[in-house]
């Protein structure tokens, strides 16, 4: 019996952590507004950009034209979204 009890209250505490961790994460997601949710996508596209124009460079030369094409659009497309900040 003894031990029952002390597995139920083991259960409720941790029970009772995950209530709140995921109670936290709620909150800290509902912080995120348009713009922020707009920089954030403007700052992965121009990393990814940046990181498709150093594969084309260090990697890939015979391919360089391409690679360099399309991290230049990933660019214009995080420049894009960066302009939408606060106007949508």
């Amino acid at each position: 019996m003894r031990y029952c009890l002390c597995f139920l209250l083991l259960l409720s505490a941790l029970f009772h952590k995950k209530t709140t961790i995921f109670a936290r994460m709620e909150t800290s997601l509902m912080n995120l507004n348009k713009n922020k949710i707009f920089g954030y996508a403007a700052l992965i596209m121009g990393l990814l950009g940046v990181a498709i124009i150093v594969l084309g460079i260090l990697l890939y030369k015979e391919y360089i034209v391409g690679f360099g094409l399309v991290g230049a659009g990933f660019m214009a497309v995080a420049w894009t979204f960066n302009a939408l900040r606060g106007r949508i």
